[in-house]
């Protein structure tokens, strides 16, 4: 344990300069073991996983955007039905009177004459 963290016995009994600020021997190495199951692993991966997802949903709702074929599909019936309303009215000539030769033309076909 000594040898692998660069020390000896003779460093660890006293130390040189008492108003020296202590240093840690390890280094916090990205794919080290203590690193991966240290609570700053668990921050970043907090952060950099979460925070993305929460300037997104920040700039596009995520209501809006989970609701957007709903809203697509109420503006394309809005859309047609304004359309089918228009082409009634330049297409279509409605009366309320019936023509004879439709009335013969029902009662001819309902008793299949």
């Amino acid at each position: 344990m000594l040898r692998r963290l660069g020390a000896n016995a003779d460093k660890l009994a006293r130390p040189v300069n008492k108003n020296a600020v202590t240093v840690s021997r390890r280094h916090l190495e990205p794919m080290s073991t203590w690193y991966l199951a240290s609570w700053t692993m668990v921050w970043y991966y907090a952060f950099f996983f979460w925070m993305p997802m929460v300037w997104t949903d920040l700039m596009v709702p995520s209501f809006v955007y989970n609701k957007l074929p709903v809203i697509h599909f109420l503006q394309e019936k809005r859309a047609e039905q304004k359309l089918r309303r228009v082409l009634d009215e330049t297409c279509t000539e409605w009366t309320e009177e019936l023509d004879q030769a439709h009335i013969t033309e029902a009662i001819t076909r309902s008793f299949n004459l």
